[in-house]
Protein backbone atom coordinates (compact mmCIF):
# COMPACT_ATOMS: atom_id res chain seq x y z
CA UNK A 1 0.00 0.00 0.00
CA UNK A 2 1.51 3.34 -0.98
CA UNK A 3 2.15 5.87 1.75
CA UNK A 4 -0.68 8.35 2.10
CA UNK A 5 0.11 11.93 1.32
CA UNK A 6 -0.38 13.57 4.67
CA UNK A 7 1.12 15.79 7.31
CA UNK A 8 1.71 14.53 10.84
CA UNK A 9 2.10 16.21 14.18
CA UNK A 10 3.48 14.27 17.12
CA UNK A 11 2.36 15.32 20.58
CA UNK A 12 4.01 14.01 23.74
CA UNK A 13 2.32 13.07 26.99
CA UNK A 14 3.65 16.32 28.46
CA UNK A 15 1.61 18.32 25.94
CA UNK A 16 -1.58 16.43 26.76
CA UNK A 17 -0.92 16.62 30.50
CA UNK A 18 -0.68 20.42 30.24
CA UNK A 19 -4.04 20.67 28.46
CA UNK A 20 -7.21 22.10 29.99
CA UNK A 21 -9.08 18.97 28.90
CA UNK A 22 -8.25 15.63 27.33
CA UNK A 23 -11.04 13.50 25.89
CA UNK A 24 -10.78 9.81 24.99
CA UNK A 25 -13.53 8.17 22.95
CA UNK A 26 -14.19 4.42 22.84
CA UNK A 27 -17.11 2.83 21.04
CA UNK A 28 -18.11 -0.71 20.27
CA UNK A 29 -17.97 -4.11 21.92
CA UNK A 30 -14.55 -4.78 20.40
CA UNK A 31 -13.13 -2.07 22.71
CA UNK A 32 -14.66 -3.44 25.94
CA UNK A 33 -11.84 -5.73 27.10
CA UNK A 34 -9.09 -3.25 26.28
CA UNK A 35 -10.95 -0.36 27.91
CA UNK A 36 -11.50 -2.39 31.10
CA UNK A 37 -7.82 -3.38 31.27
CA UNK A 38 -6.71 0.20 30.56
CA UNK A 39 -8.99 1.84 33.11
CA UNK A 40 -9.25 -0.80 35.86
CA UNK A 41 -6.30 -3.09 35.25
CA UNK A 42 -2.68 -2.92 36.29
CA UNK A 43 -0.59 -0.03 35.09
CA UNK A 44 1.31 -0.93 31.92
CA UNK A 45 2.25 2.21 29.99
CA UNK A 46 4.09 0.20 27.34
CA UNK A 47 0.88 -1.63 26.46
CA UNK A 48 -1.47 1.30 27.17
CA UNK A 49 0.33 4.59 26.41
CA UNK A 50 -2.89 6.43 27.27
CA UNK A 51 -2.12 5.65 30.93
CA UNK A 52 0.59 8.32 30.76
CA UNK A 53 -2.09 10.94 30.17
CA UNK A 54 -2.96 12.53 33.52
CA UNK A 55 -3.64 16.25 33.12
CA UNK A 56 -2.01 18.28 35.88
CA UNK A 57 -4.72 20.95 36.12
CA UNK A 58 -7.16 19.92 33.42
CA UNK A 59 -9.90 17.34 33.10
CA UNK A 60 -9.58 13.80 31.77
CA UNK A 61 -12.87 12.73 30.20
CA UNK A 62 -13.84 9.34 28.81
CA UNK A 63 -16.75 9.15 26.36
CA UNK A 64 -17.79 5.53 25.93
CA UNK A 65 -20.88 3.80 24.68
CA UNK A 66 -22.59 0.96 26.56
CA UNK A 67 -20.93 -1.70 24.43
CA UNK A 68 -17.42 -0.40 25.15
CA UNK A 69 -18.25 -0.02 28.86
CA UNK A 70 -19.73 -3.52 29.18
CA UNK A 71 -16.71 -5.00 31.01
CA UNK A 72 -16.13 -2.13 33.41
CA UNK A 73 -16.90 -2.99 37.02
CA UNK A 74 -16.84 0.49 38.55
Amino acid sequence: MPKLTSHRITLTAAVFNAADAVVFVAAGADKAATLARRVEGERCEDLYPSQTIQPVRGDLVWLVDRAAAAKLTR
